[in-house]
């Protein structure tokens, strides 16, 4: 990790990046990396990409290589201030394709009721599934910077428009409280 780091750093003192990110780490091998970083006087992580979506998966169910976000990496991110990139958000368009079923992985005990508030609130606002899960990925804490793959022009639209949305306070907390 410190030869990784390191050659991280070289690039931001050569000017050709900014700011480093990584992808898949658990919250203790981000830690590891923040104090390998700060005992070398270099810079570490400035954001991690996880898998992250409005619908939570089941609890300790393996995704192989890709790492789910959970409540450890959560409270790593309110305590470090590094940005999460909600990789996977819409769940390669189970939320709004009807001929898509939601992977095994993310039918767990509340997705019904989490699928009812979002049907609820998109009846209420006119908006559609996907830009209220944008919506809520930007705006609940912590936030996150939904990783957005349009294959249409429509799909890029409909993703813009999410940051157009002004849902209440009521609303996202519904949201976000919604569990079986």
């Amino acid at each position: 990790m410190e030869e990784t780091l390191e050659a991280f750093n070289e690039l931001i003192t050569e000017g050709k990046v900014r700011a480093i990110g990584a992808s898949n780490f658990k919250a203790w091998r981000l830690e590891r990396a923040r104090q390998i970083a700060e005992r070398n006087h270099r810079q570490s992580y400035s954001a991690i990409q996880q898998r992250y979506s409005y619908l939570r998966p089941k609890s300790g169910w393996d995704f192989g290589d890709q790492v789910a976000a959970n409540q450890d990496l959560f409270e790593f991110i309110e305590d470090t201030g590094i940005s999460l990139v909600a990789d996977s958000p819409l769940l390669q368009g189970a939320y709004t394709n009807p001929n898509k079923e939601f992977k095994e992985q993310y039918q767990g005990p509340d997705t019904d009721i989490r699928l009812a508030i979002l049907d609820k609130i998109a009846a209420e606002t006119g908006a559609t599934r996907n830009q209220l899960v944008y919506y809520w990925l930007m705006n609940r804490k912590p936030n996150a910077i939904p990783l957005i793959a349009a294959t249409t022009d429509e799909q890029f639209e409909e993703a813009v428009g999410s940051l157009e949305l002004e849902l209440s306070e009521d609303m996202l907390k519904a949201m976000t409280e919604a569990k079986f």
